[in-house]
């Protein structure tokens, strides 16, 4: 099954601005879940990582 994906967008663009607009803002949700869900977290533990790394080697050049 193949998905044409100017007949989806003739569809959106066939509805009323109001439900543009629902659609619009549901999928922006979406993403935005899937960002704070998922991706959000690994960057932030990347970055506590990356910090600790940091930290230690600091730590290790200073006693030399």
């Amino acid at each position: 099954m193949k998905i044409s994906t100017t007949e989806q967008i003739d569809r959106f663009r066939a509805m009323e601005p109001f439900w543009q607009w629902i659609v619009g803002a549901t999928i922006f949700m979406v993403a935005f879940l899937v960002w704070a869900q998922f991706l959000e977290p690994t960057g932030t533990a990347w970055a506590e990582t990356a910090d600790r790394m940091e930290s230690d080697l600091t730590r290790t050049s200073q006693s030399i």
